[in-house]
């Protein structure tokens, strides 16, 4: 079955090969020299979106506490896995929507340790 991107932007998918783990950051880092060689790369097919509305339901030390509530998401299409932000999984499980063909990204991977900017991932995460 094949893989649709409803993110904002490429996914660039690495080797744990091509990255190096920092324990003390806790962060995957690109090797010099591999950020231009994904083993992969999925587009972006377009964005689904979840529609929430955040209702203000206390204070807590002057600070206001809200309770979000999904009033719709986008349908997600048919016969694909789709890449989806884990804030659409949450929405669509909250509404009842199977996520079995959802995905999201897994173990990001950074452009180095001195600018930790995601750069792509080791992979994705089935959602269940």
């Amino acid at each position: 079955m094949k893989i649709k991107n409803y993110t904002p932007h490429e996914i660039k998918i690495y080797d744990k090969n091509q990255a190096h783990y920092v324990p003390e950051k806790r962060k995957w880092f690109i090797n010099e020299n591999e950020k231009d060689n994904p083993i992969r790369v999925i587009p972006s097919d377009g964005i689904l979106n979840a529609k929430i509305d955040y209702i203000e339901t206390e204070t807590l030390e002057g600070i206001p506490i809200y309770s979000p509530e999904v009033t719709n998401i986008d349908t997600p299409p048919e016969n694909c896995y789709i890449v989806v932000s884990a804030l659409y999984v949450q929405a669509a499980k909250i509404l009842g929507i199977p996520t079995k063909r959802m995905l999201t990204v897994s173990q990001p991977v950074y452009e180095d340790e001195n600018n930790p900017r995601p750069i792509g991932c080791l992979g994705l995460n089935k959602n269940q």
